[in-house]
């Protein structure tokens, strides 16, 4: 922040002198408002929640236009509406069962910056770069705390879909970003008993693919590429897409936050807890 000082001391009455000082704002650099615009909260267990689309098209910054996309394949820059409400709701709820998750949630609208793409993707002024790079920066801290921490974590990264009919698409990258998971239980526990999709199968949730099939579609993007347990520094990671008539009506979506943080619970408790415990 570049700050114009102007001080003027004069004696204007025999009896006072005042001193004035005239604040005047040339420029605010985009990284001082980079915290206040992404949520980073840390977790005492080895769960992290991260939602890069979930921010409003009034929360913008000053100075970036919107992005134009060109020859970007896919393109996309509104908002996965209400994710970001819903992430925090699970968050408050595992909080409620004991378990405070590691939490990263973008605040800045998708037309801006796009966090879930590459860099050359994601935006399109410098300006945007170090937002970008801060919320990138969060998952990082995130990851690495956990990885030191207890060696084994997950991350469910959420967003919204309106184009299937479908309540939740599944994505692992056809179980790439979980490869630590099925390596430590020889199989894909996420769709076995009181695995994260299975207990929300039972919940009656219409979730594709079914389980023994190949995801297709939203199966997974750039957040699960560069965090997920196929890399020797990754952990876990799942990302969900939940439909719009889930995510617009506050019954459903608080009745799925719930379901979702219940999920977790019981994956966490059958799957990572009791290995964490055992390295103690």
């Amino acid at each position: 922040m570049i700050i114009l000082l102007i001080d003027i001391n004069k004696s204007f009455f025999m009896l006072c002198s005042f001193q004035i000082v005239f604040f005047v704002f040339l420029y605010v650099p985009i990284a001082n408002a980079c915290s206040d615009y992404i949520a980073y909260k840390e977790g005492h267990v080895p769960i992290l929640l991260t939602s890069p689309h979930g921010a409003d098209k009034t929360k913008l910054l000053l100075g970036i236009p919107p992005r134009q996309g060109e020859n970007i394949k896919y393109f996309v820059n509104r908002a996965d509406q209400y994710t970001d409400l819903l992430t925090m709701n699970i968050a408050e709820l595992l909080k409620k069962k004991g378990l405070i998750a590691f939490v990263v949630v973008a605040g800045i609208n998708r037309s801006q910056i796009d966090f879930n793409r590459p860099p050359e993707q994601a935006y399109e002024v410098d300006k945007a770069e170090e937002c970008y790079a801060y919320y990138h920066q969060q998952i990082r801290k995130a990851i690495k705390e956990i990885k030191e921490q207890w060696n084994h974590g997950f991350m469910l990264d959420v967003h919204g879909q309106s184009k299937y009919d479908y309540e939740i698409l599944r994505g692992t990258r056809n179980k790439q970003t979980i490869t630590q998971l099925i390596q430590r239980f020889g199989k894909d526990v996420s769709e076995e008993d009181e695995g994260f999709f299975t207990i929300l199968r039972e919940n009656n949730y219409d979730i594709h693919p079914k389980r023994s099939k190949r995801e297709q579609f939203y199966y997974g993007g750039f957040t699960l590429r560069q965090y997920g347990s196929h890399l020797h520094n990754g952990i876990d990671a799942m990302q969900v897409e939940v439909s719009r008539a889930i995510r617009v009506d506050n019954v459903r979506r608080e009745k799925m936050a719930k379901d979702i943080a219940e999920a977790i619970e019981r994956f966490y408790h059958r799957y990572y807890f009791t290995d964490i415990a055992a390295d103690f």
